[in-house]
Parts: structure tokens; C-alpha cells; sequence
């Protein structure tokens, strides 16, 4: 089974699509859509046990989460929550190795949505702390879990930073930074550069002037995170490596 998100508004929704293979070429039919209640949802994560699709709705700050039947496809929205945050733009979503606790970046207010999941019924409740707050402007983008299950990588888009947090797995409340790291320079402090972009036909330049860290993942060595940052004509990756901060 695929499955995919429709970033509109005012309804965004998700679609489960099978795979048949008897035609030529392979076609994805559709199988069943799911509304989100929400306005541009963008991605979407699934609990380990793969019973739930949890969906964050970036134009309005909510939240959905959607039931997966025994045959993949999907049922009706059982969870809505409409209150992470006025103006907090949750993008990119994870669940604790544990699946009790569901965390959500909340990119326009520099914070981390805390949540308790019930895996039971589908629910998500915010925890004894809603949120973890980060220093004004890191932009938040990305999250990886180090291999012990409690440690944190947090990456900061435009402050180019990777925070270290560290998880209680009783309450599943996040706390640190206990370590910061500066993977490339801030992207206000890069220097002005002109450069033509690759098929912009009138051979105008273009200002080269953020660097920004938009992913982060750990290898499976567990030795080393991989951060690919971007500049502001989106088309040139650098990729780093750095020993995993202890």
C-alpha cells in the first residue's frame, strides 16, 4: 500500500493506493481517502505498531490522526487537535522509540510540541509540559533519535545548528540542550556572492546568500550524523559529516 498527502486547504487529505501488478504498465488504483480537517497537511508518520497515521496540518496548527484498517487502507479521522500553538507551523513530526510519546517541531515558534500518545484508541494528549522551547530563530527542520533511544539531534535550519537534548522516558518530557553544535556558519553571516543558476536562461546571477541545514540523519553505524544543507537556488547540497556529539 502508498500513501500520500494532499496539501491543500481548505480539506487536506490523505490516500491509500494498492499495486497492481497484472497491468502494463503497474497502476496504483486508489483505495480510500481520509480527511484531515486541516488546512496543508504535509507529510505524515505512523506509529511502530502501524495502526496510525498521524498528520500534521501546516496552515492551521493542527494535528490528525487517521486509523490504518488490517487491509491498509483507511478509516474515518479519530483524533483532531487543533491547539499546538497560533502561528506554529508543525512541519515534521516523530514518535519516541517507546511509541508512547509523539513529538512535533513547531517551526514559527522554535519549540517541540510534547505530546502522550494512546496507542489504544489513537489519541494524543499534550504532556505535563506542552512544549520545549529553543533559542529565538533556529528553525527549526529536522529530528533523528541517537541509538540509545533517549538522546536527541535537533537541527536548526537557518542557525545551522544541531542541539543535543536528552529524553526522560518515564514522563517523556525533553530536556538540555545539553550540547550545541555549529555545523556550518549561521546563514546571516555567509558573505555575498554572485552565481548563475543552472538553466536560468538569461544568465542573470543570483544572490548566494543563506545556508541552510534542512535534514539531519544518523548512519546506522550510530557514529555519525549526515546533514545536507541547502543555499538559497535550492540546488546546491553540501553534505557533512560529524562525529556524533557524546
Amino acid at each position: 500500500m502508498l500513501y500520500a498527502v494532499q496539501n491543500v486547504s481548505p480539506n487536506g487529505a490523505v490516500y491509500s493506493f494498492g499495486l497492481n501488478l497484472e497491468t502494463n504498465p503497474p497502476q496504483l488504483p486508489l483505495q480510500t481517502q481520509a480527511v484531515t480537517s486541516g488546512t496543508y497537511p504535509t507529510h505524515f508518520k505512523w506509529d511502530s505498531t502501524e495502526q496510525w497515521l498521524l498528520v500534521p496540518n501546516s496552515g492551521d496548527g493542527s494535528i490528525s490522526v487517521i486509523p490504518i484498517n488490517s487491509d491498509g487502507t483507511l478509516g474515518a479521522q479519530s483524533t483532531f487537535t487543533q491547539d499546538v500553538g497560533a502561528g506554529s507551523v508543525p512541519l515534521f513530526t516523530f514518535f519516541d522509540p517507546s511509541n508512547q510519546f509523539f513529538f512535533v517541531l513547531l517551526n514559527g515558534l522554535d519549540q517541540i510540541g510534547q505530546f502522550v500518545f494512546d496507542v489504544t484508541g489513537g489519541f494524543i494528549f499534550a504532556n505535563t509540559v506542552p512544549a520545549f522551547s529553543f533559542p529565538a530563530d533556529s528553525d527549526l527542520r529536522s529530528a533523528v533519535w541517537s541509538t540509545n533511544g533517549h538522546t536527541l539531534y535537533v537541527l536548526g535550519g537557518n542557525s545551522s545548528q544541531i542541539f543535543v537534548l536528552e529524553l526522560n522516558q518515564t514522563s517523556g518530557l525533553l530536556s538540555g540542550p545539553t550540547q550545541t553544535v555549529q555545523i556550518t556558519p549561521p546563514s546571516s553571516f555567509l558573505p555575498q556572492k554572485n552565481i548563475e543558476l543552472a538553466g536560468h536562461g538569461d544568465g542573470r546571477p543570483q544572490p548566494l546568500c543563506t545556508n541552510i541545514a534542512t535534514d539531519i540523519k544518523l548512519h546506522p553505524t550510530g557514529n555519525w550524523l549526515l546533514v545536507s544543507n541547502s543555499v538559497s537556488n535550492h540546488r546546491c547540497v553540501q553534505h557533512q559529516q560529524r562525529n556524533v556529539p557524546q
